[in-house]
């Protein structure tokens, strides 16, 4: 487990009048960092935690340069410590036996714009968990700065911040327009392809087209496509509105999914790379019956698949 080589800090808190205020979801914005990704967060959205050896991260995005005063809000059943790391620092925060409320615990400088890692773990506990923690508090007074993270839980919001990084190209259909085809190049910068990141290149109403990065050694061009008929478990669709494999190509595999619908998906394992570009081609035929057949080709555009 990697810990900063820092001594934790005693801070005296003065007062702060600040220009602008923002409350910071746990639930939609943290991470098990070590000992390996994960989640810890409850049924009510708190983060709630036991092992000493689990430490969870808090990830927001500043639009510039700024000095932040920064605060949790949280509680624990019986008296505990948590530890925080912040901007190269570390903060210990003592929580006495009682309810949640807002707990300062240090100013920082952020010198440049860009992503900002809050880490959080314990010290000391005496009951069966280090307690509970709903929201990071953030003032300033800039007034003027931007911060991004996931605000709120509509839509269900908490679980698409969470799920894991994920683009998605989008597309403004002409009027009138008959559409068959749809072709698009996706190259992936490097450095910008993190475990878990999803790339979708050609989405439509009824499925999706991309690549993913599986783990640190394997990566994954998907094809899928929703069944009409609603239900996470795919042992419960109709035969009439079952998603039906008619063909695949060399190594992949199609099977059925649910847990986000259900329908059939479709997969193959391709050591893409990032900074290389990569075609996708959908075509959409609609077979005159109450059934459309979808086909998708994927290929390294550099040699001319």
């Amino acid at each position: 487990m990697f810990f900063p080589k820092l001594a934790l800090l005693l801070v005296t808190l003065t007062t702060v009048s600040p220009a602008a205020e923002w409350t910071v979801p746990l639930a939609g914005n943290t991470f098990r960092s070590e000992p390996a990704p994960g989640n810890a967060i409850n049924p009510r959205g708190n983060l709630s935690w036991s092992d000493p050896g689990e430490i969870y991260s808090i990830y927001l995005y500043l639009d510039r340069p700024a000095t932040l005063r920064l605060a949790l809000r949280g509680g624990a059943s019986a008296p505990s410590s948590w530890v925080v790391y912040a901007n190269d620092e570390a903060y210990e925060i003592t929580v006495e036996r009682g309810l949640s409320k807002v707990r300062p615990f240090g100013t920082i400088t952020v010198e440049s714009a860009g992503y900002l890692e809050i880490r959080i773990t314990g010290s000391k506990k005496t009951g069966n968990d280090y307690g509970e923690i709903s929201d990071l508090i953030i003032q300033s007074k800039n007034e003027d700065l931007k911060l991004h993270f996931v605000e709120s839980n509509q839509g269900n919001m908490f679980y698409w911040g969470r799920r894991g990084p994920s683009v998605h190209l989008k597309y403004e259909v002409p009027k009138n327009k008959q559409i068959e085809w749809g072709y698009s190049e996706i190259t992936v910068p490097k450095g910008q392809d993190p475990i878990g990141s999803y790339f979708m290149a050609n989405g439509f109403g009824q499925g999706y087209f991309g690549f993913q990065v599986k783990s640190p050694t394997e990566r994954w061009v998907l094809f899928s496509v929703w069944s009409p008929f609603s239900t996470n478990n795919p042992g419960e669709v109709p035969e009439k509105d079952r998603v039906a494999t008619l063909a695949k190509g060399k190594k992949v595999r199609a099977q059925k999914f649910g847990g986000e619908g259900s329908g059939g998906q479709s997969f193959l394992k391709y050591p893409w790379k990032a900074g290389k570009t990569y075609r996708f081609l959908t075509r959409v035929q609609p077979n005159g019956d109450t059934t459309t057949t979808y086909t998708s080709w994927f290929g390294d555009k550099e040699a001319d698949e």
